[in-house]
């Protein structure tokens, strides 16, 4: 699937109770178009776009969970690692979630360090332990 398949797909996603597009070569369009949608997903159990290209799309997917008031279910999503910079506002994005439970995975598409099976707050702690510094293992 190309990010026009993800944009056709974006107009009957709300009838779905979760939707598994990992590997499908979703790009930055395709993002956008499952982020414009996102409000209308609150049901959803799952939501996973792990392993695509989304780049700066991933970023507005969280931003639009960010403005959410509720949702069921899970998004999952890898955010590459490079740049660190975008890498660094992804997670900080994150941090403002209403609700840490709604995100979950927060994989690299990269070598570098990441944090698999974990909820956001998981990957607040490791984020700020590895990238950060704070290695005294106290809580975030």
């Amino acid at each position: 699937m190309q990010s026009i398949g993800a944009y056709a797909l974006s107009f009957v996603l709300h009838f779905l109770d979760q939707a598994i597009l990992d590997e499908n070569c979703i790009g930055f369009d395709g993002a956008i178009a499952m982020s414009n949608i996102l409000s209308e997903t609150k049901h959803m159990k799952k939501l996973s776009l792990r392993h695509n290209s989304l780049n700066r799309g991933a970023l507005n997917i969280i931003e639009t969970l960010q403005h959410s008031d509720a949702r069921e279910g899970v998004v999952m999503i890898s955010v590459p690692e490079y740049p660190p910079q975008f890498y660094q506002e992804c997670l900080e994005a994150l941090l403002l979630l209403p609700e840490e439970s709604w995100f979950c995975e927060m994989l690299g598409d990269g070598d570098g360090a990441s944090v698999a099976g974990t909820s956001v707050g998981g990957a607040r702690v490791a984020y700020f332990r590895e990238v950060l510094g704070d290695d005294d293992g106290g809580t975030i």
